[in-house]
């Protein structure tokens, strides 16, 4: 019994080292662009990405796209640090699908109607676990969803009134992509060339990404996996999504929807 306890004291012990490590490693200038999963992570990390590599050539691509906006998945939920890109001038760009976290210093904060998530998101979980076979209600259904549910996330984020985090909607950046990227790089003091965003945009246009994907396939996923760029629709759950899933889905999330401005079918 002593022996237990001991043993699981270090492991806290170790745990806040570890987190301390990471606190520690994150610079006031780093930017993170948060999303819950399928929130339009991609679209927006290579857009990103395109404005920081500016119209310079070779152009990039799905895998090149990660050496300006490293996916830090992995390393925020193995306790790793940021060390390895201590190299990298200010600002430094971060992808993440981390639940609230204080310490991250500045955040663009992304996020989608929960219909078009849980369709697309279940649409993936099919693609990479062959194995899984829930229907799309059960999916809608279940509370074990990475990494929580997407009502806890958005709550966390975007209703929490942080003065360091720019909150975004897909569909707002699918309608003006351009206004509101300019707001956004304005929220991070970041200065830009209006024909550099202009190009980043042009070069991160749906059919752009899927034919990148086509011929160079996506990075941090086998060379194998086809269709991770999907469809890229906003309200495409009104094909997909059926009524007793729908009402479940409101139910859970229904109150987060309407504080940030999502209708439901009950409005």
């Amino acid at each position: 019994m002593l022996r237990t306890s001991i043993r699981n004291t270090n492991q806290k012990v170790m745990q806040r080292i570890r987190r301390w490590k990471f606190v520690r490693s994150v610079r006031p200038t780093d930017v993170f662009l948060v999303t819950y999963p399928k929130s339009g992570t991609t679209w927006m990390g290579f857009l990103l990405a395109n404005i920081l590599h500016g119209m310079r050539s070779p152009s990039l691509n799905l895998r090149t796209y990660l050496k300006y906006i490293p996916d830090i998945n992995n390393l925020y939920y193995s306790n790793g640090d940021l060390s390895e890109y201590s190299d990298i001038p200010a600002p430094r760009f971060f992808s993440s699908h981390a639940p609230y976290d204080a310490a991250f210093s500045r955040v663009i904060y992304v996020m989608r109607d929960p219909r078009d998530v849980m369709v697309s998101y279940w649409h993936h979980t099919k693609l990479i676990r062959p194995s899984f076979n829930l229907s799309l209600e059960d999916f809608v259904a279940s509370n074990d969803q990475w990494p929580n549910l997407w009502h806890e996330h958005v709550k966390e984020w975007a209703l929490g009134r942080h003065g360091n985090v720019f909150v975004v909607k897909y569909e707002d950046l699918k309608a003006d992509t351009f206004s509101a990227t300019k707001k956004m790089l304005e929220f991070i003091d970041y200065p830009f060339d209006e024909q550099v965003v202009m190009h980043a945009i042009e070069g991160s246009k749906f059919e752009k990404m899927k034919s990148l994907e086509d011929r160079y396939g996506i990075g941090h996923h086998e060379d194998s996996l086809k269709g991770f760029v999907r469809k890229g629709k906003s309200g495409s759950w009104c094909e997909e999504i059926n009524q007793d899933a729908l009402a479940v889905l409101e139910k859970k999330s229904g109150s987060v929807m309407k504080s940030v401005g999502y209708k439901i079918s009950s409005d």
